[in-house]
């Protein structure tokens, strides 16, 4: 049996860590870059003013070098995507845990590719992964309409017109037969049409 999902509140937390956890990271590439320009920049201080350098590779060697890189970097940009993947939690964080760590597993390892067949690979494994997510929160969702429909009079699963139907119903003469009625408690809360 599978674990109980958690709360919508916890979920939203693991979502919050997570962008976190990404946001830190990109300081941390970003604070890296500044850093190693500003060490490069001193590093050049101390060339020699005459111009004594490492004569360059032949031109020839340096543009089959670069299109080899590029014959085999990645044909989209890998970044992106995992991104766009993680977009996913977004609509669908009722999925179960286990299911949102494979997607955010699959995501990060599509970002760390470097060739192109790496990130054909892994972009295929992170669709699946966010497939997997969807289906995972959506048969959730499924079965806490079967589970309200046996135990609840209120229409539920997106049929507005019944929905209207029973607020118009129910919003001056509440339904006290199957929810009670609480007013002389201090208030109808359990009225959704209040």
């Amino acid at each position: 049996m599978p674990p109980a999902p958690s709360s919508r509140a916890a979920r939203r937390q693991r979502l919050t860590r997570r962008r976190r956890v990404v946001a830190g990271g990109a300081s941390t590439v970003i604070v890296g870059a500044l850093t190693v320009g500003v060490f490069g920049f001193i590093g050049s201080l101390d060339e020699d003013p005459r111009g004594a350098r490492a004569a360059p590779a032949p031109t020839a060697q340096r543009l089959a070098a670069s299109d080899a890189q590029a014959a085999d970097a990645p044909t989209f940009d890998v970044a992106a995507a995992a991104d766009e993947a993680m977009t996913t939690l977004a609509g669908y964080s009722d999925a179960a845990r286990a299911t949102e760590d494979a997607l955010y597993e699959a995501s990060e390892v599509l970002r760390a590719t470097a060739t192109a067949a790496e990130a054909d690979a892994a972009l295929a494994a992170t669709a699946q992964a966010a497939d997997a997510v969807r289906a995972d929160a959506e048969a959730y969702r499924a079965s806490l309409v079967e589970a309200s429909a046996a135990t609840n009079t209120q229409p539920t699963g997106g049929d507005v017109a019944a929905q209207m139907s029973y607020l118009h119903q129910y919003v001056f003469d509440y339904n006290s037969a199957q929810w009670g009625d609480y007013n002389p408690y201090g208030g109808d809360c359990t009225n959704y049409a209040s």
